[in-house]
C-alpha cells in the first residue's frame, strides 16, 4: 500500500487490489473506492486543483476528477510500454511518470493531458522521480544494473548529471533534504550532494533490509520504513541512524507520512495502515 493525504484532510490509498480507497481520518473508515484499473495501483497523488492521479501495472494513467466528496475518472492515458511505477504532479501544469520500461513522461495536467517529453538516459527501471522543491528540477532513480540518480532540467528536458554506485530500490526512496537527496537502497543510505553532484556519505546497516520509504519528522529527523516492518531514525546532518521501532509492521514499510497533530501514519507490503504518535 501507498499513501497520499489528500488537501480535504482524508487519506488515500492504493495497492494490488486494483482500486484507490479513500479514508477519513476522523473515523478512519473507507468512504470510497475507485475502481478501474485492472492490475496493481503503485502510486496516488493529487494536483493542486485537487484531481487524483494514479499510476499502476497495467500500464495505465488515470485522472480522477474530485466532485463534492466524489471522485469519477476522467481520463485513462496509456502511457508506457510496461509498469507505471509512479506519477506525480509537477509544476506548470504538468506530471511525471516513471516505469519499468526505463522512460520518464512528462504530460500537461490539463486536458487533452499531452506528452510533453520523454527522459531517457536509465538502463534499468527507474523506481522513483522527486522534484526539487522551488525548482525547475526532476530527481529519478533507478537500482539494477543500472544503479543511478539521475538529474534531469524541467526547462530543457535534459539531463544535467548521473550520479553512479546509488542504487534507489523503491518509489518512496528518494527524499530531498537540505540540497542534498537521501537514497533508499538494500541495506544502505546514501546521502548525496546536489551542489557538487557527490555522495556525501553512506549508512550500511544488515538490518535495514530494503529502504522503502522517507518522512521527514518536525525535529528535522527523518524516519525510514525498512525491510521486515521495521522504522529507523535517520539524522542527516550527522549521518547516524538507529532503530525506532522493530515491528511496526510484518512486512516491509512502503510509505510514512506526517500529520499535522504529532502523529504519522505508515503503510506496508501486508497491506495495512497504521497510525502512530511520536
Amino acid at each position: 500500500i501507498t499513501l497520499q493525504l489528500l488537501k480535504d484532510g482524508r487519506l488515500a490509498s492504493c495497492s494490488s487490489e486494483y482500486s484507490i480507497k479513500i479514508f477519513s481520518l476522523i473515523t478512519y473508515k473507507c468512504e470510497l473506492s475507485l475502481s478501474g484499473h485492472t492490475n496493481t495501483v503503485t502510486y496516488v497523488s493529487q494536483l493542486e486543483n485537487g484531481k487524483l492521479l494514479s499510476s499502476s501495472y497495467d500500464n495505465s494513467i488515470k485522472i480522477w476528477n474530485l466532485k463534492g466528496m466524489e471522485f469519477s475518472c476522467e481520463s485513462t492515458i496509456q502511457a508506457h510500454d510496461h509498469w507505471v511505477i509512479k506519477i506525480i504532479p509537477l509544476t506548470g501544469n504538468r506530471m511525471a511518470s516513471c516505469s519499468k520500461d526505463k522512460k520518464i513522461k512528462i504530460w500537461k495536467s490539463d486536458a487533452p493531458f499531452d506528452l510533453v517529453s520523454t527522459l531517457l538516459g536509465h538502463t534499468f527501471w527507474v523506481n522513483s522521480i522527486i522534484q526539487l522543491k522551488d525548482q525547475d528540477i526532476l530527481v529519478s532513480g533507478s537500482s539494477g544494473m543500472d544503479g543511478t540518480i539521475r538529474v534531469w532540467s524541467l526547462v530543457s528536458y535534459e539531463c544535467i548529471q548521473v550520479i553512479c554506485n546509488v542504487c534507489c530500490c523503491y518509489r518512496n526512496g528518494l527524499l530531498e533534504f537540505e540540497n542534498k537527496v537521501i537514497v533508499g537502497g538494500q541495506k544502505r543510505i546514501k546521502i548525496v550532494n546536489l551542489t557538487s553532484y557527490k555522495i556525501d556519505h553512506m549508512i550500511e546497516d544488515d538490518n535495514l533490509g530494503f529502504v522503502s520509504a522517507f518522512g521527514i519528522l518536525r525535529d528535522g529527523s527523518v524516519l525510514c520504513g525498512c525491510g521486515a516492518g521495521k522504522l529507523f531514525q535517520l539524522n542527516p546532518n550527522f549521518y547516524s541512524c538507529y532503530l525506532v521501532k522493530e515491528n511496526a509492521h510484518s512486512s516491509d514499510v512502503v510509505s510514512i507520512i506526517e500529520l499535522d497533530d504529532s502523529s504519522f501514519i505508515t503503510s506496508s507490503d501486508e497491506n495495512s495502515i497504521k497510525k502512530w504518535s511520536y
